[in-house]
Order: structure tokens, then sequence, then C-alpha cells
């Protein structure tokens, strides 16, 4: 029985094998069902399927110790501005913009717990407004930004780093799984095979779709469509099978006001692909995102440091003047006054030793947005604490720059916050205090307000006090003081606010509900609490922060 069986099951077999391959119409049909990527081709003696190629050069790539690909992306932007009447529509005028970016990604691997990889780029953007007829007005500009992202595993902890100069220009997709589509989402997906090699033996493969699902992911984890991408050609060694190059193009149209058309391309070339042992993986120590700023503080790139310095430390002339000739006498001893920050350290702390102080660098704090930072130097003479010099750095179109500092007496209390905003609490007398800030300005650091607090109103009918606090308004003031029937319970704050390039002056009385009514008898700028609190809160009223130490 059991023989019967299977000679009944091999005849079947036989017979559709006939069926298959001697009537083309059942031929035919099987492959009209079979993916493209599985159609069989062959050339001088060789077969080939599309989905043998991906994975032949798939194994290479994803396992070379050492992997080196070079990619341009590039966009383009037109569009055109209609006037329409009854009659007839007018192009006004053509505006286009074009922006592309170079990009160079490298993997070094040693093992599953130690492997990095990185994608940078260096790009440009410009851009051309042009009107027709009578008006002609020609705006155009290039800006340059760049970009370094790193990621992988260091001693089995994941590591990622990220630096940046210019525009925070952002990264590129995710590289490899470009050049390894996932072949298991081609829906909606035509593909074609150029089968045949050209003069130099290659091959291409091109996908097209709406949404290239196959790469889809590598443009971030959950995306689902290639983002406006819809052809991508892979073309290989046909002798090796190994990919050489990956080119991705899409276009689109779009109207809202005017006509606007976007072209955009992405391209690989896959420059080395190495299977040598990877001895060592070089990681950069990254301080700030700003690679401006971090090759400042890594010492890569030099600075000129400012002689000019911003005192608080009034109590006490004769330090300061002392710690700012230690300063200008170090800054003009370097040749055109340029230095590394860690060779000025060096040589302050020598120069500050020659006349009996102690100068060391102790601390950084960097600008939330990554547009400048503060170093501090704290000066100390036979152990005891005289005060602190801080340095800013200051982002200033492609470089670095330091125009002035700040000299800052140890009896008063300094804060910064995380926008490198610094207020000086200082003591004047005891009914007197002030409190300075400084505070990163459209690429400077400079004075931005000060707030001088007299607890009484009543003692700015004391002639000294008076002088401290009053300065042109003094007979004003002391009518003033003089006549407020709350002169002996309420305080009154002196504010110097900077306005564009001018410092205004404005005084607040404490809970006056109209206090504009006695700014008109006594022609004084007299305010509400409310008033000069919108000038000086976008100074930074952020979280404090503390100094960071060199050497973590």
């Amino acid at each position: 029985m059991k023989a019967k069986i299977i000679i009944r099951l091999i005849l079947v077999a036989v017979i559709a094998c006939a069926a298959y391959f001697c009537y083309p119409s059942v031929h035919q049909f099987f492959l009209k069902y079979q993916h493209p990527l599985d159609d069989i081709y062959e050339y001088d003696g060789q077969e080939i399927t599309i989905r043998n190629l991906f994975v032949a050069s798939s194994e290479n790539i994803l396992y070379a110790s050492h992997l080196n690909v070079s990619g341009r992306r590039e966009n383009y932007l037109s569009s055109a501005s209609y006037s329409t009447n009854n009659t007839r529509t007018i192009n006004l005028g053509d505006s286009e913009s074009i922006s592309y970016t170079d990009l160079e990604y490298e993997r070094s691997y040693i093992d599953s717990d130690n492997y990095v990889w990185t994608v940078s780029g260096t790009g440009r953007d410009s851009e051309l407004e042009y009107y027709n007829f009578i008006i002609f007005k020609d705006r155009s500009y290039e800006s340059l930004s760049s970009f370094k992202y790193y990621e992988g595993m260091i001693d089995g902890q994941e590591y990622t780093a990220y630096e940046y100069s210019g525009s925070e220009a952002g990264t590129s997709p995710d590289v490899v799984k470009i050049l390894v589509p996932d072949l298991n989402k081609m829906e909606n997906t035509s593909v074609s095979f150029n089968n045949t090699p050209d003069s130099t033996g290659r091959v291409s493969v091109t996908f097209t779709g709406e949404n290239l699902h196959c790469i889809a992911e590598a443009f971030g984890e959950g995306v689902t469509s290639s983002q406006g991408y819809t052809q991508i050609e892979y073309v290989f060694d046909f002798k090796s099978k190994n990919l050489l190059s990956v080119t991705l193009s899409g276009s689109q149209k779009f109207e809202v006001n005017d006509y606007n058309q976007r072209i955009q391309t992405l391209s690989f070339t896959v420059d080395d692909i190495s299977f040598d042992a990877c001895e060592n993986i070089e990681i950069p120590k990254l301080i700030c995102e700003n690679s401006l700023i971090n090759d400042v503080f890594s010492g890569d790139t030099q600075i000129k440091p400012s002689p000019i310095f911003k005192t608080e430390m009034a109590d006490n002339l004769e330090q300061s003047d002392i710690i700012s000739n230690i300063w200008s006498d170090t800054i003009y001893s370097f040749p055109k006054g340029i230095c590394t920050v860690s060779d000025l350290s060096n040589s302050l702390i020598d120069n500050a030793k020659e006349l009996g102080f102690d100068l060391v660098m102790d601390g950084y704090v960097i600008n939330d947005e990554n547009m400048g930072a503060l170093i501090k130097f704290t000066i100390s003479q036979s152990e005891a604490e005289i005060g602190c010099i801080v340095m800013p750095l200051v982002v200033s179109g492609d470089g670095i720059i330091n125009e002035n500092n700040l000299l800052i007496s140890a009896g008063d209390t300094m804060s910064v916050d995380n926008k490198c905003c610094i207020k000086v609490y200082h003591t004047v007398s005891d009914s007197l205090s002030s409190v300075t800030c400084y505070s990163f300005q459209l690429e400077s650091f400079d004075f931005a307000y000060s707030v001088l607090k007299e607890a009484k109103i009543s003692n700015l009918l004391n002639d000294e006090e008076l002088s401290l606090f009053a300065g042109a308004d003094s007979e004003n003031l002391r009518t003033f003081a003089s006549d407020y029937k709350q002169a002996e319970y309420s305080s009154i704050d002196k504010y110097v606010i900077k306005e564009g390039d001018n410092q205004c002056g404005y005084y607040v009385i404490e809970d006056e509900i109209h206090p504009d009514e006695y700014g008109t008898i006594y022609e004084l700028p007299i305010v509400s609490l409310d008033t000069v609190e919108k000038e000086t809160s976008k100074y930074g009223n952020e979280s404090e922060v503390s100094w960071q130490s060199f050497d973590e």
C-alpha cells in the first residue's frame, strides 16, 4: 500500500514538472506571481537574482571592520509670484533656494562591545530673489554649517555625541539602512533591473514608489515614508557583487499662494570596505556641541583675549589695578596677542606668582543655546580669595571672540544661570545694595542692567546716601523724599537698563499704585515694577547653575 502511494506521488511530481517546463502558459503563470526580486537572470554563464545581489553586498557592509562612505544631499526650491487681474496674469518675479550638504560616513568595528560610526557633513545654503520690470532686487546670501554625529558602544556602554558649527544643521539619515534596504517591505514599490553589465562591469537596480518603505526607517525610528524620495537606484559591480553607489531622488510640486517646486537628491558612494583588524577606536571628548566652543576648550583653536575689564572691585582699586596689569601683561606677551586657553591660563599663573598672587582656572559654564561660554579664574593671596576673573567666549560668525572681561571682588556674591547671565550682588552701605547683570546679547557679552536698592526713601535726605544713589536726579529726589508720606516705610530702586545702544534710568517705588503721577510732579522717570521687569526678564531669570570643573 505504501509503495503505491509513493509511486503515485512521484508520478504527480513528474507530471507537474513537465507541465511547468513544457507548457509556456503554465510556466508564465508561476512567473507572474514570483516577486521580481527573485527573478533569475543569466549572463556570461552566471545566474543571479536581485535579492542575491543585495544579500551578497549586505554581508560585506554589515560585517566590515572599516567602512567609508561619502555622500551628498541637495535640495532645490523654486517659486514664482503672480498677480492676476480681470484680463491677464503677470509674473512679478522668481526666487530660488539651493542647499547642499557633503556627507562622510565612517564605521570602525572591533567587536559587539566596541564599535563607533560617525556621520559628518558640511552644508551650504543660498537664496536668490529677483523681480521683473522696473523694480529689480537681487537678494542673495550664503550660509555655511557643519556637523558630526557619533554613535556606538565603548566597552559595552552606549555612546552618542554630536557637534556642529554655524547653524545647528542636524544629521543625515541612517546610512547603513539605505545601503542595506529592508526587502521585506516592498509594498507599492516597482522594481527594474539593468541586468546586463555596462562597459565597466556594472549593473543597476531601481526601486520606485511614493513611500519606498524599504528605506523609510533610515529617516527615523518608526518612520514609514522616505521623506519625499520616490526613486532609489543601486549600482553593483557584477563580478564581485559589491555595492558601489546609491542615489535617491524625488520632486514635489505644490501651490500655496505661489507656485513652488522642490527637487531633492541624496547620493552615497562606497569608498572603502576593509576586513583588517581594528585595533582601537578614537572618540573625542566633547564639552560643547558647538564645535567652535569645543575646539577652543580642547586647544585646537586659538583666541585673542581682550585687555578690557569691567571691574566690580571698586572697594579695592589697588588690587584691581594689579590684577588688570597681570592680565594685560600676559596677553600682550603672546605674538599678536593670540593664544590657546591653556597657554593663557599657564602664563597668568606664572605672572601672578611673581607678584605674590595665586591664580587658577577653576571652572566654566556653557550657554544652553551653545552660543557662548564663560571661563572663571580665581585669584587668592596668602590663601585668602580676593576675587575672580570671568572671561566670556562669544560665538560670532564662524569664530570665537572675547571683547571684555569681568573682575569681581570676593566680597561680592555672584550667580550664573544656564543662559550664562551673571548677576553680581554688592553691598554699598547699611541701607544700599546693588545687583548688576551681564548677559549674551547679539554676538556679544555685555552689561544688561543694574538695580540699586535703597531700603528707605527717607534715607535720601542724607547727602552722602543721596550722592551714592541719585546722580543728576539728586535735587528732585530730595524733594520727593521730603514730600512722600510713606518715605519712612517704603523702599526705592534705581534701574539702569540697556536698551539698544543706550542705557536708560528708571525709579520704582515699593507698592506704589500710581507711580506715573509722582513722575510727572517731580520730573523723575518713576515707573511701575511691571514696566522694568518686562525689560529685565529677557536677560534671564533661569535656574542657577554651578561652575563645571575642567577636571570632570
